[in-house]
């Protein structure tokens, strides 16, 4: 999902690895919610991260995410906890951990739920409201 500069390479790899059945490219879309809904699991192979949203969002609709070890997902995946990371050095890892999911749907659920409560713990509208409070609070109190 999604579009890049990298998408005509990306699809001529699929097309040389014989795998056209397996690999779609969605292209840009606006019906995310469906998408998430109807998917199992989450994986992000990002070379780098601001904040994740997309992950977020993944996590917010109870899916098990698989996230590279960059700087927006290590800000909030704990690895076996709420998500599992990898190391893009090491895309056989990214491969294991999707397996691991895979076979086994107890730790997938697991990890579903608390990353589902991550979300809502510590990214929910109130929460994200009452720590910019905070933070305006602590300026005011400081003159």
């Amino acid at each position: 999902v999604g579009d890049g500069p990298l998408r005509s390479n990306l699809e001529n790899m699929v097309q040389k690895l014989n795998i056209e059945n397996y690999v779609q490219f969605l292209g840009v879309r606006t019906d995310v919610a469906a998408l998430l809904e109807s998917s199992d699991i989450f994986i992000s192979c990002s070379l780098a991260e601001a904040q994740g949203i997309a992950v977020l969002e993944a996590m917010s609709y109870q899916l098990p995410v698989v996230v590279s070890n960059v700087p927006g997902h290590i800000d909030y995946i704990v690895s076996g906890e709420n998500g599992l990371l990898f190391n893009l050095n090491d895309p056989n890892a990214c491969v294991g951990l999707i397996s691991q999911i895979i076979s086994d749907p107890e730790y997938a659920d697991l990890l579903s739920m608390n990353a589902r409560n991550t979300v809502i713990n510590n990214f929910s509208m109130n929460n994200m409201i009452n720590s910019i409070n905070n933070i305006y609070s602590s300026f005011s109190r400081k003159k």
